[in-house]
């Protein structure tokens, strides 16, 4: 009986000094959201990651029609500046949906060594302007890691 008592308490003794509370620490991250009143042509829906300001353009010009996007007035509206030795960029593209949606803020972190981005809803605005996409473009730290989209991710 001693015996068993012994083997208990040593047995709780070693699962309270392990740190079970970190084993799934999360980092959370700052994000940086870019307008979200940018019109795009038919973006292919799903996630993209940008690192430097070459692939960017790219695909500004690629996914704006003539290289190009166009406010209200007709008026020419730049490339949004990204400080890529600093930051990365992150693109987030869902399907035309008929009416306005924009997507929630995501919720950013670090899970062991790679970056979550975990993708919530989209909500419904009043807006009913068929040719908008919802999208998310939001910075983050600048990162190299493994990134992961969860959640509502374009594809589900």
């Amino acid at each position: 009986m001693i015996k068993k008592g012994l083997f208990i308490f040593a047995s709780l003794f070693i699962v309270a000094g392990c740190d079970v509370s970190n084993s799934d620490s999360k980092e959370i991250v700052e994000i940086e959201r870019l307008d979200s009143f940018y019109r795009f042509n038919d973006v292919y829906p799903t996630s993209y990651i940008f690192n430097t300001q070459y692939r960017w353009e790219l695909f500004w010009k690629a996914n704006t029609g003539d290289g190009s996007i166009y406010d209200n007035d007709g008026t020419d509206i730049e490339l949004p500046v990204i400080d890529f030795e600093n930051k990365t960029l992150i693109g987030v593209f869902y399907d035309r949906l008929g009416q306005m949606h924009q997507p929630k803020d995501p919720k950013v972190y670090y899970s062991g060594s790679r970056l979550v981005i975990d993708l919530d809803s989209l909500t419904h605005t009043n807006n009913r302007d068929a040719t908008w996409i919802p999208y998310l473009l939001f910075t983050v730290d600048k990162t190299d890691t493994d990134i992961e989209f969860v959640g509502n991710t374009p594809d589900n």
